[in-house]
C-alpha cells in the first residue's frame, strides 16, 4: 500500500508510521496466502538484489502501542468512545483503495480490521483494475494497494527517479532515487543490490509505503489461449514453455 505523501494525513511521516506500524503484514500475507506466502518487506523479494530480509523487523514492527503514541502526539483521541480516534469532533477515516482482482480484496480487509482494532477508521473501496489504474495515474488521496515489481529492476522501476508510479504518489527522495540510478548502470549483482537495499531502506524509512509481503503466483486454466483471461500485467505466455503446452 503506497501513500499519496502531498495529501493529508499522510503528509505527516508520523501518520504514515502509526498506520504502519498498526499492520501485521507478515502475519497478513500468511493467513490469506499459505501455500505461496514469503516472507519479507520491499520491492526485492528473496534472490533478487536489493532483497533485505531485515527490513520487516527493523522498519515496520507490528507495534500498536506505537501506533497509539503517535495518534496521541497528532492530537487524536476516542473521544466518544465509539473505538475509533478522533480530533475535533471528527473520526481519522483514512480512505483506502484495491482493484478487484484476487487476493487484494482480502488483503485489504484484513489491513481494514487491524487498522479498525488499533482506533484508526476507514474507507474501503474497492474497484475494477483500469479505475485503479486511472486512479493512481491521477493522484488520488489515498492509501492504494498494489501487487507486483518484486523481481529484478522492480525497485529501480517503481521508486527510480523517472518513475510514474512513485510521481504519482508525489513521493520524491532525491538522493535515493539517484542511487537507485546509479544501480542501474552496475553490472556486478552484488555490488548493484548493496545500492540498491541502502537506497530502498532510505525510501521505506520514510514510510511512503506499506509492504504486506511477498507471494509465488501462479494461474491454471482448462481453456484456450484465446479464452484466457489475463489477471495480471506482468504474465508473458510468449515463451517456450507456453507454446510447448499451446501446440499441445
Amino acid at each position: 500500500f503506497t501513500f499519496n505523501i502531498a495529501a493529508p494525513p499522510f503528509d505527516d511521516i508520523r501518520m504514515r508510521q502509526a498506520i504502519s506500524f498498526a499492520v501485521n503484514g507478515p502475519a497478513i500475507s500468511q493467513v490469506i496466502q499459505p501455500n505461496s506466502n514469503v516472507p519479507g518487506c520491499g520491492t526485492a523479494g528473496p534472490g533478487v538484489p536489493g532483497h533485505d530480509p531485515d527490513m520487516c523487523s527493523n522498519l515496520f514492527p507490528y507495534a500498536p502501542d506505537q501506533t497509539a503514541a503517535l495518534l496521541t502526539e497528532l492530537g487524536y483521541a476516542d473521544t466518544n468512545g465509539d473505538g475509533l480516534v478522533d480530533i475535533n469532533g471528527e473520526n481519522l477515516v483514512i480512505p483506502i483503495e484495491v482493484w478487484n482482482l484476487p487476493e487484494m480484496p482480502r488483503v485489504a480487509e484484513a489491513v481494514v480490521s487491524q487498522l479498525n482494532d488499533a482506533g484508526i477508521g476507514t474507507e474501503l473501496e474497492v474497484v475494477e483494475f483500469g479505475t485503479w489504474i486511472d486512479d493512481f495515474f491521477a493522484s488520488a488521496e489515498k492509501m492504494m494497494g498494489w501487487t507486483g515489481f518484486c523481481g529484478i529492476g522492480g525497485t529501480i522501476d517503481f521508486w527510480g527517479e523517472s518513475s510514474i508510479f512513485a510521481s504519482s504518489m508525489n513521493i520524491v527522495i532525491p538522493e535515493a532515487q539517484q542511487m537507485l540510478t546509479q544501480a542501474s548502470q552496475i553490472y556486478d549483482l552484488d555490488e548493484r543490490g548493496a545500492v540498491i537495499q541502502e537506497a530502498a531502506n532510505m525510501i521505506y524509512g520514510e514510510y511512503v509505503s506499506l509492504p504486506i509481503g511477498f507471494f509465488d503466483a501462479y494461474y491454471a486454466y482448462n481453456v484456450s489461449v484465446k479464452d484466457m483471461p489475463i489477471p495480471t500485467w506482468w504474465l508473458n505466455y510468449v515463451t517456450d514453455r507456453s507454446n510447448v503446452w499451446i501446440s499441445q
